[in-house]
């Protein structure tokens, strides 16, 4: 009894091996190849810091606008504001520069997609500035009129 039981062990072993090895060779990508000259030499940019801006928002829905004070203590430059709807997301236009303290004036009906139709509804409102970026939700979403 004891060597058919060393056999049958000796088999799954045999097998567990086999198995194990055919896994690893499944998986195991090989070596990978070296980077290209181009990467290794080219700078590598730091990461740009953006970060949340500091605001209040105010919404008035009969005119379909949104009110977004700046309250940092530094002016927010390079500013571009987009809005999003079900209909998709819509560019805006936007004073380049907002003052700390100052209010940037978003008018629903002045948002434009590439094919220059006007937005539905506005449910999304996103401000990036080289300083740092707002994405707010609008709930309920305001209609264009």
């Amino acid at each position: 009894m004891r060597p058919r039981i060393t056999g049958v062990t000796a088999v799954a072993v045999a097998i567990a091996v086999c198995c194990a090895w055919w896994l690893h060779s499944v998986t195991n990508p090989g070596p990978l190849p070296p980077p290209s000259p181009k990467l290794t030499t080219s700078p590598v940019s730091p990461p740009q810091d953006r970060r949340r801006l500091n605001y209040q928002i105010h919404i008035s829905p009969e005119k379909a606008m949104i009110s977004i004070v700046n309250e940092d203590q530094f002016a927010w430059t390079d500013v571009h504001v987009d809005v999003g709807g079900p209909e998709g997301s819509f560019h805006c236009p936007a004073l380049p520069t907002v003052g700390s303290g100052h209010t940037l004036t978003v008018l629903g009906r002045l948002c434009r997609p590439p094919d220059d139709h006007v937005p539905r509804l506005l449910c999304v409102v996103r401000v990036m500035a080289q300083q740092g970026g707002i994405a707010n939700g609008l709930e309920p979403c305001v209609p264009v009129q």
